[in-house]
């Protein structure tokens, strides 16, 4: 259970004791963060002792890895690792470039925030049997008829947590064969961003070595549901697997962005399309809105319909074709959607930043009038308060406090502000996919309005896009002016359907 309550209490001094699961024999641990972390103690030569948590002992903020250092808690392995490199110097083992710093955050973004949850989703929904087998951790819960009976109560309760979190951030809607589209994509960008370096730094491993290893080496030395994604990394990519033998060798074991993404691309891509009001009650078969219904058929899932628009519509060359651009593209989409957007669901859930959602600016004019509105809003501010902050505690991100959601979602528009530099668009000189993903959900930071009383940081992220990282700022408006000129009066009458197209 969550605790602040200090494991070891005779500790020593700058000594970093790590609490994470107990070990099985395929890899040093299940989890990847904790064999990123554990991976990225070694690269620092930091001296550290492993503690077991029993599969009962969590930090305050519910997480699993979490160490102790000087008599302190700190959770999360990126906050962890953070900590740990002001703490000890360890500063210099990252690069100074900014520029290669926003691409290790993007890439690590696309490991953790995206990849890894594709094979928790893929996992949840085949059955992940290895886990409470003997050589994972099947050995910690008794022998003979205890055993058995704990396997199966824990094999049960696994998979409905595992599903549970996997539907609340997204992956869980899709199915098996779309799941392994998007992990061997995934794994494609990352393949080409490493190239032939030894390390996806260069020459010396540095964080994001660690975050790899701890997500790739999960997938390699894990059974996994589908064969191929391991193969996928032995041989279809093979320096990601030299990568994982090196490191091994080294150190051992609308107000939804995604509506605004999609009707921006549509525009953008000079489809013709209606939108239709889901009325607050009719989703996809996935659960998700956006979605759209194509010659009979429906598509859901921003991504994937983009994907299938593309193809029935010919608008493959709204893209790059080169590789390289293709992985930056894919990597910045899941800072933007897998990290920046839920860092700003957190925030949002635990300071009250959608009740402008139920306000008459926002929904609240389509829940009836009187006692009857303030009945409804109030009840739906409730339970979508509720959903909102399981959601984002299922994916992660609603564990952190205010102050580190901001440092979290800084850091990220910082990146992306460099990734943009000079240029009109991500892509260049013309807007892509990304541009629409990009302005999706840097609009919907801008435009949703920040609620009353909220934490300073909050109303910091805002002018970080106006003023800090002005770039930004001049991007959303670029793309408002060209794809949006019905935007004031989208807004002011609410019409779902207004001429976009300029005569």
């Amino acid at each position: 259970m969550p605790s602040t309550a200090l494991l070891k209490r005779d500790w020593q001094k700058q000594h970093v004791y790590m609490v994470q699961y107990p070990r099985c024999r395929t890899l040093p641990n299940l989890s990847p963060w904790s064999l990123k972390l554990e991976t990225w103690l070694r690269m620092a030569d930091i001296p550290f002792t492993n503690i077991s948590n029993e599969f009962k002992r969590f930090s305050s903020k519910g997480q699993v890895p979490f160490v102790e250092l000087n008599g302190r808690q700190i959770a999360d392995s990126n906050i962890i690792i953070e900590t740990l490199k002001q703490d000890f110097g360890k500063a210099d083992m990252d690069s100074s470039d900014p520029k290669q710093q926003s691409l290790n955050r993007a890439f690590s973004a696309l490991a953790e925030d995206h990849f890894t949850w594709a094979m928790f989703a893929m996992r949840s929904k085949t059955g992940d049997n290895f886990v409470m087998s003997d050589d994972g951790w099947g050995r910690y819960h008794g022998t003979g008829l205890k055993r058995r009976f704990t396997q199966f109560m824990m094999k049960r309760m696994d998979k409905k947590f595992g599903m549970g979190r996997a539907m609340a951030q997204g992956m869980g809607r899709h199915s098996a064969d779309e799941l392994h589209e998007i992990a061997k994509e995934a794994l494609k960008s990352i393949c080409i961003f490493l190239g032939d370096k030894p390390y996806f730094g260069g020459d010396r491993p540095s964080t994001i070595d660690a975050t790899m290893f701890g997500h790739l080496a999960s997938l390699v030395y894990r059974p996994t549901p589908n064969g191929l994604l391991t193969k996928y990394v032995k041989e279809t990519y093979p320096n990601l697997g030299q990568f994982i033998e090196r490191v091994k060798e080294k150190t051992l074991p609308n107000l939804s962005p995604w509506s605004l993404k999609l009707e921006t691309w549509l525009r953008m891509a000079d489809i013709p399309f209606t939108n239709i009001n889901n009325e607050f009650k009719n989703m996809s078969s996935k659960g998700q809105v956006p979605f759209v219904e194509l010659n009979g058929r429906q598509i859901a899932d921003s991504n994937i319909i983009i994907e299938t628009l593309k193809q029935d519509f010919g608008k493959n060359d709204m893209d790059p074709s080169d590789p390289k651009q293709q992985s930056l593209d894919r990597a910045f989409s899941a800072l933007a959607e897998d990290h920046l957007t839920w860092a700003m669901f957190a925030m949002r859930s635990k300071t009250g930043g959608f009740n402008f959602a139920l306000s008459d600016d926002g929904w609240g004019r389509y829940h009836g009038t009187g006692l009857k509105r303030r009945f409804t809003q109030f009840m739906i501010k409730r339970m979508g308060k509720k959903l909102v902050t399981d959601r984002a505690n299922a994916q992660g991100m609603g564990k952190h406090s205010p102050d580190e959601l901001h440092e979290i979602a800084k850091e990220a528009l910082k990146s992306i502000c460099i990734f943009l530099g000079d240029k009109p668009y991500f892509g260049g000189d013309r807007p892509t996919t990304l541009d629409a993903t990009m302005f999706g959900h840097l609009a919907s930071l801008v435009y949703i309005p920040t609620p009353n009383g909220a934490p300073s940081q909050f109303q910091l992220l805002t002018k970080y896009v106006k003023e800090t990282y002005p770039n930004l700022g001049q991007f959303i408006e670029r793309v408002k002016e060209k794809y949006w000129p019905d935007w004031e009066e989208t807004c002011s009458t609410m019409n779902m359907n207004t001429h976009h197209k300029k005569e």
